[in-house]
């Protein structure tokens, strides 16, 4: 009986021995794919990205809604709307600026364009806020829907 045992204990440390290596190499390929992120020369993150994220742009239109004669009611227009940058920090290069640099001469030229007096235009370009002269300002209504040649 004693023999049997010996056996069963020798068999038993074979095993033992056989999953504490097995667990220690799946250990040691975790622990180097954690610390490299490649797996056979391929970078899992970028795999990841091409995987996930795609660029795609996709091109929206309406249909155009007719008359029973055939004349268009309603088609698809883009519109845009205005905005006065005026943090002089966007400016980079001084001979063209991207901001609102003389409020009176965009008021006069704008309330040209828009439908707003140049003294509402002006008053607007100018406003201050308690933290001081704004980023960018709007015009309301009559700075938005705006068609591309105005």
């Amino acid at each position: 009986m004693q023999r049997k045992q010996a056996n069963i204990n020798f068999g038993a440390t074979i095993l033992f021995v056989v999953f504490c290596l097995l667990f220690l190499i799946l250990l040691f390929r975790l622990i180097s794919i954690q610390m490299t992120g490649e797996i056979l020369g391929v970078d899992l993150a970028a795999r990841a990205q091409s995987l996930y994220e795609k660029e795609k742009v996709i091109e929206a239109k309406r249909g155009t809604i007719y008359t029973r004669n055939g004349d268009v009611i309603a088609e698809d227009t883009n519109s845009y709307k205005l905005v006065a940058i005026l943090n002089k920090k966007v400016t980079k290069n001084k001979k063209k600026p991207m901001h609102v640099v003389n409020p009176e001469l965009t008021a006069k030229k704008l309330a040209k364009l828009i439908d707003l007096e140049e003294s509402e235009i002006h008053r607007i370009l100018t406003k201050k806020t308690k933290k001081g002269v704004p980023f960018q300002v709007e015009f309301g209504k009559a700075g938005r829907d705006l068609s591309l040649q105005t």
